[in-house]
């Protein structure tokens, strides 16, 4: 039984640590692994003097030594409050009214946010210089919204419209490949992308790379920001690493709890197999001394006591197993990327288990063959 159990946790620590081996290196639609500093921010600044200071604020970024590249964004993938705002999308030919549109979330950002981030575009441009406040409204589209809007990705030169009652006329000039915005598990979302000069927000992302460390550029950031703009408020800052960790924390919680318990159940496995081989080689001490006085080979009294323990392994490994699949099944919802029956992942625990119990079984049958048959014999 207590095979049993330390396989069935064991195959729930493999299947939950290759999720998160999956999640970390996935393509998340960007780049999680670069050295950038995220500095959360309120402006103070309304309408066109809001543009005018941030403008000013991305080209002090830009100034400051070991800053590589600036973007500003209304929010990064991950943030704290899950999907974010959205904005109302009608659908092609669909009629203005109170109740219609689909909600999509959105982020507005600057020029340089697709650069800075590494998002791909699929097709069309990014955002530009001619982007402006008075000029025709665009946006950027996923995939996945592009074709629940229109079937097709290839949809650069098309209209869509935004608001149920009052909508404006917006032109779409690129599609970006899909990636992950609220959570790292979720499925392909719509998602679009509107400028920040046509969309501006007030509480913003500073977003700056550096070749260095991410941390020891805060300082600069800082004062920078007080010359530039001294009422604007800084809300939070942390590096994309630190933030990447946040996003990932269930997964990794659940993953190294999970290894845990399954050492420790491995651990209880090796020292009841060993103490139950070590208490039957006991109890046969003059059997074995027979043998060996009556010619036994020290090789074929090794091989007994590890066979007579294998047969208690291989037991509970085939209960096990089955209980492991069942577990599989069950914790399938905790899983991505990783199939509940996953062949790599049980492979890999009937390996441990029969490789742990070899190894406690090696003690007791090296003890058996230090039995004396003259000792044995004089005590029959």
């Amino acid at each position: 039984m207590e095979i049993a159990v330390s396989m069935a946790l064991l195959m729930a620590t493999g299947l939950l640590l290759r999720t998160l081996i999956h999640i970390e290196t996935m393509n998340m639609g960007f780049n999680n692994s670069q050295n950038e500093v995220l500095m959360g921010i309120a402006l103070d600044q309304e309408g066109p003097r809001r543009q005018a200071e941030t403008d000013a604020l991305v080209t002090r970024m830009k100034a400051l030594p070991g800053a590589m590249d600036v973007s500003i964004a209304r929010v990064v993938p991950f943030p704290e409050t899950g999907g974010g705002a959205t904005r109302i999308v009608l659908a092609p030919g669909e009629l203005p009214s109170e109740t219609a549109g689909i909600p999509v979330w959105f982020n507005s950002v600057d020029d340089a946010y697709f650069r800075v981030m590494s998002v791909t575009m699929l097709r069309g441009r990014t955002f530009a210089g001619q982007d402006t406040a008075t000029s025709q409204r665009v946006a950027i589209l996923n995939q996945t919204l592009a074709k629940k809007l229109f079937g097709v990705d290839d949809v650069v030169g098309r209209h869509l419209r935004l608001g149920r009652t009052q909508p404006v006329d917006v032109e779409i000039v690129g599609v970006a490949y899909d990636g992950k915005y609220a959570d790292v598990t979720e499925t392909p979302q719509p998602y679009l992308f509107l400028p920040f000069t046509q969309d501006g927000q007030q509480e913003v992302t500073l977003i700056v790379t550096t070749a260095g460390d991410p941390g020891s550029l805060l300082p600069a950031m800082r004062k920078a920001l007080r010359e530039v703009g001294p009422r604007v408020l800084i809300l939070s800052t942390q590096t994309l690493t630190d933030h990447m960790q946040l996003a990932t924390y269930m997964n990794r919680m659940e993953a190294w709890l999970s290894v845990s318990l399954g050492a420790l159940a491995l651990l209880l496995t090796a020292v009841g197999l060993f103490g139950v081989t070590a208490y039957t080689v006991s109890r046969r001490t003059h059997e074995i001394g027979i043998r060996m006085a009556l010619g036994a080979l020290r090789g074929t009294v090794f091989a007994s006591v590890l066979k007579d323990g294998l047969k208690l392994t291989l037991a509970g490994m085939v209960l096990g197993t089955g209980v492991a699949v069942l577990l599989g099944r069950a914790m399938s919802s905790l899983l991505y990327g990783v199939k509940p029956l996953d062949p790599v992942t049980l492979l890999g625990v009937v390996a441990v288990v029969l490789a742990t119990s070899i190894a406690a079984l090696v003690t007791p049958a090296r003890r058996a063959l230090r039995v004396n048959p003259v000792e044995a014999l004089r005590e029959e």
